[in-house]
């Protein structure tokens, strides 16, 4: 079953438990370095067969970010099965603030601009509201979607697996 907030695949690889749970800890332990700084890719766990990895390390529990959790099973070759859930926090957050704003927006009789107070026109509202919907959902894509597809590619890349149906 599909969420809006959950993605759940399950991929199939040549590799063995072990040699997945090794790259899975590799990965763990790669650092990237930016200019003088040194810091670790990616944040995350491997307890027995199952692991979590995100971007962002200061998150262990995925409030503001999002979060891939896998298990890998040895059935018939190697299956891992991952599971990416969005931050449901920053989700909560960002919408209740564009329903505010939208709130008090349709209410408004008069806008003032520049220090110039005047009758609000339908596209005045139709601009703002635009704009407080499109930038809480393009912090969103950024901080929570685009980070879990980047996480969820390099596991493909790293394990070579391929999606089953």
């Amino acid at each position: 079953m599909h969420s809006r907030f959950r993605h759940t695949g399950n991929y199939a690889t040549h590799l063995t438990q072990d040699e997945v749970l090794s790259r899975i800890e590799q990965l763990l332990t790669r650092k990237s370095k930016i200019l003088l700084f040194c810091t670790k890719q990616y944040a995350g766990a491997v307890k027995d067969n199952q692991f979590t990895l995100s971007r962002h390390k200061g998150d262990p529990w995925g409030l503001f970010t999002s979060q891939l959790k896998g298990k890998v099973q040895s059935q018939n070759g190697t299956i891992v099965s991952t599971r990416t859930t969005m931050p449901l926090v920053l989700i909560a957050f960002y919408a209740v603030l564009t329903l505010m704003t939208l709130w008090v927006l349709a209410g408004a009789d008069q806008l003032t601009v520049n220090g110039v107070t005047r009758a609000a026109e339908i596209t005045d509202k139709i601009i703002i509201a635009l704009m407080t919907s499109i930038v809480p959902a393009c912090v969103i894509f950024f901080v929570a979607i685009l980070p879990a597809k980047k996480i969820e590619g390099t596991l493909i890349r790293n394990l070579e697996l391929t999606e089953l149906n």
